[in-house]
């Protein structure tokens, strides 16, 4: 196993499919291959400061890339060779913070063919305190997307509901590590970070965004925000293959409440 550390839309239109995924038989490249489809992980370290209850507190999340197969019905990993298998990304992140008291994981599963798989198939989140245990799993359906969550908090309980199918901000890190020139730009319909969601114990709503990307020397900046200033993402990544990332900030806003959370790539001792 490879571990070490990197310095690291649906457009409001008619069509099932996202504009700026379009583009004739886009196919990763030879060093995408070389790099990627070794069966190795990545595994990346981040200083991490997150906000709750109206404190700051320090932790340490970890972004955690590997490229397998994926099945587009069953929705797990599968051999190369299984009926209906497709190349994935797939990112596992991981959240620390409050002296350990609260954990995260977050599960994207991103197809690498971002011109026949435009959406992606999978996210599941799991939130763990010393209060109770907490999880949710969106799927793609033929449609929309299905999220189903199960709780211990009497308020929210279990519960399944059907969501538009429309970009996830949960994929824009797997965006960036597949081809960062196809990340959506302009205003676009979105659902926003399902683990944060989860965290502020907040529905997961449809929103709408305005996005853009900017380079400055070695490094590129992608910004997301919110509509009416409700909320934005900025990540930080290398302009170079394999585009590590080497920093996020967020602001999220839920009843009535506005939280930031940032994390920066460890230094290399």
């Amino acid at each position: 196993m490879r571990q070490f550390s990197v310095l690291a839309v649906f457009l409001l239109s008619s069509c099932l499919g996202f504009a700026f995924l379009a583009g004739p038989n886009w196919q990763p490249s030879k060093e995408f291959k070389a790099y990627w489809l070794t069966g190795k992980r990545e595994v990346n370290h981040y200083d991490l400061v997150q906000e709750l209850d109206g404190q700051k507190y320090e932790g340490q999340a970890q972004l955690i890339f590997k490229a397998e197969y994926f099945s587009r019905s069953k929705q797990h990993e599968v051999q190369a060779e299984d009926e209906g298998a497709i190349p994935v990304l797939e990112l596992n992140q991981l959240r620390s913070f409050k002296e350990g008291e609260y954990r995260l994981m977050q599960s994207v599963f991103r197809p690498i063919d971002l011109v026949a798989e435009p959406f992606c198939y999978k996210v599941s989140n799991s939130l763990q305190n010393w209060e109770g245990h907490r999880f949710d799993q969106i799927n793609l359906r033929a449609y929309n997307y299905r999220q189903q969550q199960f709780s211990y908090a009497s308020k929210e309980g279990d519960q399944q509901r059907d969501l538009p199918k429309v970009l996830l901000q949960d994929e824009l890190f797997a965006l960036i590590r597949i081809s960062p020139e196809k990340l959506p730009l302009g205003r676009f319909e979105f659902l926003p970070s399902s683990l944060l969601s989860q965290l502020y114990h907040s529905l997961l709503v449809p929103k709408t965004a305005e996005a853009s990307l900017s380079e400055e020397g070695e490094l590129a900046s992608y910004q997301l925000t919110y509509a009416q200033g409700k909320g934005s993402l900025k990540i930080q990544f290398e302009t170079k293959f394999p585009h590590p990332i080497r920093s996020w900030e967020e602001q999220y806003y839920s009843r009535g409440q506005s939280y930031y959370s940032k994390a920066k790539l460890k230094k290399e001792k």
